[in-house]
């Protein structure tokens, strides 16, 4: 069960198989003022199974991120995401750091808060370059671009135009 500021009860899911929907609206992101994302419309699934004494969590986005800037011509930009990733909690008295796949926590902790997890994989699912699609750019920016931007000199190395000429 998900409660309040997407908080996980790991007693629930620790009974065994465990499936639960959530909707990450523009709310989600207030806490996350650094953010450049803001508006978004992303279904969360949580899954989850007892496997002997670990529990294993995968959880999938699916939805859109909206309001972002393209890359090429600054105009808004939405961008569909799809995710899946699978973790591992395994209960231990020691304390130690998480990484990509185990999710370390205390034999008598009731809950794991799932936020700032799933604030990043929103953010690692968004491509690297952000630009739309063939011809929806903003055809005047554009053309400014094309206008300002720098010609390249090609410079020829005398030492390849040799070789280019033992190819001919």
């Amino acid at each position: 069960m998900m409660y309040n500021n997407y908080q996980l009860s790991l007693n629930d899911i620790s009974k065994g198989d465990f499936l639960q929907k959530i909707n990450i609206k523009d709310s989600f992101f207030e806490d996350f003022s650094y953010s450049e994302i803001k508006y978004t419309n992303i279904t969360a699934t949580i899954k989850s199974e007892k496997i002997g004494k670990e529990l294993s969590l995968s959880i999938e986005l699916d939805g859109w991120v909206n309001n972002l800037l393209c890359d090429l011509c600054a105009g808004d930009l939405s961008i569909k995401i799809f995710s899946k990733t699978n973790f591992i909690l395994k209960y231990t008295a020691q304390k130690l750091e998480s990484n990509d796949e185990i999710i370390y926590v205390k034999p008598n902790q009731n809950k794991l808060s799932l936020k700032h997890l799933l604030f990043e994989l929103v953010i690692l699912s968004i491509p690297n370059k952000r630009q739309h699609n063939n011809n929806e750019c903003s055809n005047e920016m554009v053309e400014l671009i094309k206008k300002y931007k720098k010609k390249e000199k090609k410079v020829s190395d005398p030492r390849w135009d040799a070789l280019k000429k033992l190819k001919e």
